[in-house]
């Protein structure tokens, strides 16, 4: 009986911390030594002693408390979520706006968190002078004409800019062709600029929004204003936030899905769609199931991570295998039935039969059917006998050295030695050139 008033206790003891962390310190004005300066705009500006500190998102316990380094606590103001000044600067955050001066500071382009609804934040900032995009200085804008537009497109006299960039002179008016607070779309004449670049929808005066992804100038579809050639403009149809068709396939966020049926196709949830043909866990066949017997009690029975784990057996096709018919090799490498798999990804080009890790179980460098592999790339040139690894990233043949998947140029494997701080400068899909971490010395004489 004692046991279990004892255990009694201790839960209530728990249950009580866990309001009063939950429900009473966010309320507490003073944590940590800290007060807020005004808890109504921000939780993120503080007093703490004779200092004035910055909190990202109020959150001390992850975070810690940042001094906003020549802040004048007497005069220090908060303007908003993002934004404060005093008699000195203006401060995006803990950072000073520097050439802004904190008089006629006005605010622009409000926005709420979505975990902060209650507190505004605002993208550009300008007094009689300056005009800042964050922290950015806008140099090109004219403060005095500065006018905020719609999404983060803003203006002045002369100008179109979105976020911290000029876009163009304004030849036109200009016109929203999304009516919503997060703009991307807006048309100057016959231009239609999309998120700040202008794009090359053939027929503007024909331009329509299909959907938050899709649009059409009657003659071609377009992705985020990407054209689309190979989707019929006449028969499209967005069917929902992931999947679209017409009237020769389906397509899942514009990606054409290989032989699919578009006149058959239904949704199970939101991962699982099918057709008579297939199943699909979004753009990718689901391999092992038969179309006409699979509904919502089949796809929900494959959420078991405990049980079952997904492997992608090439780009198209997906497959469910359970867990205990894996085998892991390595904490990269994991082989199912004759298939090798890097994390959840088939290496193509290599068998089960023959499979080799050059090294210990941390080792990346691996062979197969006369092919070497880094993690999930082929080294296309190595040489099968001779190859050998140097380090995690580093190996060599008879003929040459390598960084990673990739041949580092004019390096002798004879005359390579490894130097703490080396990495390979990217060339190509294949090549790379030896280099070094600043501050550190190359060669060795």
């Amino acid at each position: 009986m004692s046991i279990f008033l004892t255990i009694l206790g201790v839960i209530f003891v728990l249950f009580i911390l866990f309001v009063f962390f939950i429900f009473v310190v966010p309320s507490v004005p003073m944590f940590n030594g800290s007060e807020y300066i005004n808890k109504a705009l921000s939780n993120q500006f503080y007093y703490k002693r004779d200092k004035v500190v910055y909190v990202s998102g109020g959150n001390f316990f992850s975070l810690g408390d940042y001094e906003i380094e020549g802040a004048d606590k007497e005069s220090f103001e908060v303007l908003s979520y993002n934004y404060a000044k005093d008699t000195n600067h203006v401060y995006y955050e803990k950072t000073i706006l520097k050439e802004m001066k904190p008089e006629n500071i006005e605010l622009l382009s409000p926005y709420t968190h979505e975990n902060k609804k209650s507190y505004l934040s605002y993208s550009y900032i300008k007094n009689d002078q300056k005009v800042f995009y964050l922290y950015e200085p806008i140099e090109e804008a004219d403060a005095q004409s500065f006018s905020y537009l719609q999404g983060s497109y803003a203006r002045d006299k002369d100008a179109l800019f979105y976020a911290d960039s000029k876009i163009t002179n304004i030849e036109n008016s200009l016109t929203f062709l999304d009516n919503d607070s997060d703009a991307e779309y807006i048309k100057m004449g016959h231009k239609i600029f999309y998120r700040g670049e202008i794009t090359e929808i053939k027929e503007p005066e024909r331009f329509k929004l299909l959907s938050e992804d899709f649009s059409s100038d009657g003659k071609t579809i377009y992705y985020h204003a990407q054209a689309c050639p190979e989707i019929d403009s006449a028969s499209f149809e967005v069917i929902n936030n992931h999947f679209e068709k017409d009237k020769n396939s389906l397509y899942f966020e514009a990606i054409k899905i290989k032989d699919s049926d578009p006149l058959s196709f239904e949704t199970i949830n939101n991962y699982f769609t099918k057709d008579k043909n297939q199943v699909y866990y979004f753009s990718n066949i689901l391999m092992h199931e038969d179309a006409k017997t699979f509904d919502l009690q089949r796809a929900e029975s494959l959420d078991d991570i405990q049980n079952l784990f997904m492997l992608h057996y090439d780009d198209a096709h997906v497959m469910y295998a359970k867990r205990t018919n894996l085998r892991h090799l390595s904490r990269s490498y994991t082989q199912y039935k004759s298939d090798i798999y890097v994390t959840n990804t088939r290496l193509i080009g290599a068998t089960a039969d023959d499979f080799k890790i050059l090294g210990d179980e941390d080792s990346l460098f691996a062979q197969s059917l006369g092919k070497t592999f880094y993690f999930n790339s082929e080294i296309i040139k190595a040489d099968f006998a001779s190859f050998e690894p140097i380090n995690d990233n580093f190996s060599k043949d008879k003929d040459r050295v390598y960084w990673m998947a990739k041949e580092l140029v004019d390096v002798k494997p004879d005359e390579f030695i490894y130097e703490d701080g080396m990495y390979g400068d990217e060339i190509n899909e294949h090549q790379a050139t030896l280099t070094k971490h600043e501050g550190m010395n190359f060669w060795s004489e």
